[in-house]
């Protein structure tokens, strides 16, 4: 999967009128639009008036079962500056990774990301009360710095998933944290 790039179709949430789907679609039921587009059903709403639940959405996406994951918006959805970003971006399945719940969510999710986020956000605060930035920079940093948070997670994963294969158990949380700790050059 790719970063949260608006422009790209892969992976995205496309809204299409009731009218211009096939009846009978189940959710995760897969189609091809008029233009070609492989898509997939995610929402039974007949107006996408509101976003699907995002769990839902990549599970079907990536049909898989998430039951033993947490969920990372690359994008914050509860963040001050979401609103900058459509709903159907922020929640599309190329918008969002799994998370093992425990250890690994608590160091990697939780602390790592949640205090890299912390620090953008404080540095685009002080260059808005300088008046040094608009919304389109903001949304600039905050695209560029989810592509960063993207890589951290993807190469954390990777490292702990190797390292706890090697060691043929589960990793602490102080191998966890020393895992991140060499990679956090990754965020900046």
């Amino acid at each position: 999967m790719s970063g949260p790039m608006p422009d790209e179709d892969v992976m995205s949430i496309i809204k299409k009128d009731k009218a211009d789907v096939p009846k009978g679609l189940k959710k995760g039921d897969i189609y091809f639009d008029d233009q070609g587009r492989e898509l997939m059903k995610i929402s039974k709403l007949d107006r996408f008036t509101k976003t699907p639940d995002y769990r839902e959405i990549f599970a079907l996406a990536n049909r898989a079962d998430i039951s033993n994951d947490v969920i990372h918006h690359l994008i914050e959805k509860g963040s001050d500056f979401a609103y900058l970003f459509e709903k159907e971006l922020i929640n599309a399945p190329k918008s969002l990774r799994a998370i093992p719940k425990g250890n690994i969510n608590k160091i990697l999710h939780l602390s790592d990301i949640r205090i890299a986020w912390n620090e953008v956000y404080s540095h685009i605060d002080e260059l808005k009360i300088l008046n040094m930035i608009n919304d389109a920079g903001i949304k600039t940093r905050i695209v560029d710095f989810a592509a960063k948070t993207d890589v951290f997670i993807a190469r954390s994963l990777d490292d702990i998933a190797r390292a706890e294969l090697n060691a043929g158990r589960q990793l602490t949380e102080n191998e966890i944290g020393t895992i991140t700790n060499n990679l956090k050059h990754l965020l900046k």
